[in-house]
């Protein structure tokens, strides 16, 4: 019995020290991106909003611009397909169009899948709140398309001087009682003062403090070094459950 509790208490151990350099990977540091260099900002021609589709502001920082839909009929926001191996049955829109999203005036859907077993389809999104139905989407460089690429630039130590990018032409596609829609807007780009020159490089530092805090020089083994441990205690499992199995037919 005491070779058997031997065994148990290093089965546990090893188990325990297995758990900890797993643990490594899991709560890793990653630093945050470098800030923007430039501030967005978004003008709408209302001439081409169909009549009950709105923009509106709602937050400046985390949601600036939201299209909502006052209507009883489904307005879809869309992406352009001209493929004939990718299709979207029961997307209630024609093949030639990509599903995004389906604005109803009291709930939002986006097209997809809520997991590897779900079946494809429009699935409803749900609002910051209590998991309230949202009634709004928003617009973000994954709804509208620039005319040209953007000049948006992510990077450490920006320039004392610094051309502002000229304002560019954008779309959002659309579809609406059975008719293609085309919101169109303009981008323009304005100096972002609450930039931080050293937002990346301070990111790294705080994770290399975060690493050699947290990882202790003992737990550093090679990858092949984990593998030979996950399969001693994989063999010592196994002839663990051996022995008790074993001893119990005796």
């Amino acid at each position: 019995m005491k070779r058997l509790q031997l065994k148990l208490g290093l089965f546990i151990l090893f188990s325990f020290l297995f758990m900890v350099l797993l643990a490594q990977n899991v709560f890793s540091c990653t630093p945050a991106g470098p800030d923007p260099w430039f501030n967005i900002e978004l003008s709408f021609d209302q001439t081409t909003l169909p009549s009950g589709i709105e923009i509106v502001q709602t937050d400046s920082i985390y949601e600036p611009y939201i299209l909502v839909n006052k209507n009883l009929e489904p307005f879809y926001l869309v992406r352009e397909n001209f493929t004939d191996w990718k299709t979207f049955p029961n997307s209630e829109l024609p093949k030639n169009y990509e599903p995004l999203f389906k604005i109803t005036s009291n709930q939002v859907y986006f097209w997809g899948q809520l997991s590897s077993q779900d079946t494809e389809g429009w699935k409803p999104v749900s609002g910051v709140i209590n998991n309230s139905p949202a009634n709004g989407v928003r617009i973000s460089e994954d709804i509208y398309i620039l005319d040209g690429e953007s000049k948006q630039i992510y990077q450490d130590n920006r320039p004392a001087v610094v051309d502002i990018p000229a304002p560019q032409n954008f779309k959002i596609l659309g579809f609406y009682k059975g008719n293609p829609v085309e919101i169109k807007g303009v981008l323009s780009y304005s100096l972002n003062d609450k930039y931080d020159p050293q937002r990346f490089a301070k990111g790294v530092e705080a994770c290399n403090k975060w690493d050699q805090s947290f990882n202790n020089p003992l737990w550093k083994i090679p990858s092949f070094m984990l593998l030979i441990i996950i399969l001693v205690i994989l063999l010592g499992l196994s002839f663990l459950i051996y022995k008790i199995i074993k001893k119990f037919k005796e």
